[in-house]
């Protein structure tokens, strides 16, 4: 635990999530989606344990908690986020330089990919005057925190188009924003069924994926305990991130009995064929919105239409549940606009400790965090 004291700001660094009042993280998260609760975030660290290490800043003033980053520490390879060209030519090099492009990094926002960040504010205590001068203390301290630690990178993920707009400017300084990758989202009616919201084209596509989902003898199931399928879950998990063009974090088995255990809302589709596990989707019920987190499945169904059966069990979940929208997380994007999903983009701050790395990032930006393009669908009636 480190402390740090300017005129006006207390500046304190923890280790652990639980050295952190609930209170206090729900002051300054409050309103946010359930990724940003407490509850999530511990599980989240309990499960990690060791393997990975995580840090606090809290910011004070007259000893009222108004500011709270979450960090992490990571050693990653550049190439497991970009796509295309820099891709090949990282994965080329790499071929006799076995340590190129892998780099230790100190991320401030979330280890798991949920299109957000972790960077919340009691507005309660901070006043718009005082925002800009709360964000740049925030990301001077965070690099400070960085330099520590010998990151090469601080990387701060991930901010929406609104966010950038309002930390761009009083950050400037500080941080390059760049392109991440979008996310994903479906606004519902909560009282229709889905298929009677989508064009009579896409009925008969749904209609035809569920019929050779059901012809495999396959069946979905709604639990709350991963505990007895937890080897199943990780191995299908594990499975579709090798496969992933783009890929960031990896967890562990323990990261889906705890969200489940832990966290209000989480709920568990599993798929089976003759009682075995082979599909699932791990979900965080809101208060308006359904998030879908991770999914996978076993290879020898993949082509009962399984994956786009795990997206309408969901989606079937949120209009019983009456949510308006269903989050459906970052990549397959072709997938995802054939539901009739939009997509939001997001956004990174970056910088490095190296100054000629600023300024080659600085110039290559579009090259190296390249916008994604991706064609949305007339889905809706």
């Amino acid at each position: 635990m480190k402390n740090n004291t300017s005129t006006t700001y207390q500046v304190q660094w923890y280790d652990a999530i639980a050295k952190i009042a609930e209170q206090d993280w729900f002051a300054c998260f409050k309103d946010r989606a359930p990724v940003c609760s407490y509850e999530y975030n511990h599980a989240l660290e309990i499960a990690m344990g060791a393997s990975t290490k995580f840090s606090y800043l809290v910011v004070r003033k007259q000893a009222q908690v108004i500011a709270i980053t979450a960090c992490f520490e990571y050693e990653f390879a550049i190439d497991t986020i970009t796509t295309g060209l820099i891709k090949k030519v990282i994965l080329s090099l790499r071929k006799y330089y076995p340590r190129f492009m892998i780099v230790r990094s100190l991320f401030a926002g979330h280890l798991t990919s949920v299109g957000d960040n972790l960077w919340g504010i009691n507005y309660d205590e901070v006043g718009e005057d005082d925002e800009a001068e709360v964000l740049l203390l925030i990301a001077q301290k965070v690099k400070e925190q960085s330099k520590r630690r010998s990151a090469l990178f601080t990387v701060f993920k991930e901010f929406s188009k609104e966010d950038k707009r309002r930390y761009e400017l009083p950050l400037k300084s500080e941080l390059l924003f760049a392109n991440s990758i979008p996310s994903a989202e479906l606004t519902l009616k909560p009282r229709a069924a889905y298929i009677d919201q989508i064009k009579s084209k896409y009925k008969s596509i749904l209609k035809a994926r569920k019929k050779r989902f059901n012809s495999y003898g396959l069946a979905c199931d709604i639990i709350y305990d991963a505990e007895p399928y937890k080897k199943e879950i990780y191995r299908m998990y594990s499975d579709l991130l090798v496969e992933a063009e783009v890929k960031f974090e990896f967890l562990n088995e323990d990261y889906f009995v705890n969200i489940l255990k832990k966290v209000p809302g989480a709920f568990l589709v599993i798929v089976k064929q003759d009682q075995k596990v082979v599909g699932f989707s791990l979900n965080i019920e809101g208060e308006e919105a359904v998030y879908g987190l991770y999914l996978g499945y076993d290879n020898e169904v993949k082509d009962s239409n399984i994956y786009f059966n795990l997206f309408y069990k969901v989606i079937h979940e949120a209009i019983t549940r009456k949510k308006n929208k269903v989050f459906l997380g970052q990549t397959s994007y072709e997938v995802k606009a054939g539901l009739g999903a939009t997509f939001n983009d997001l956004y990174i701050g970056i910088h490095s400790s190296n100054f000629l790395l600023n300024i080659l990032i600085r110039r290559l930006k579009d090259v190296l965090f390249p916008k994604t393009k991706i064609a949305e669908r007339n889905v809706w009636n």
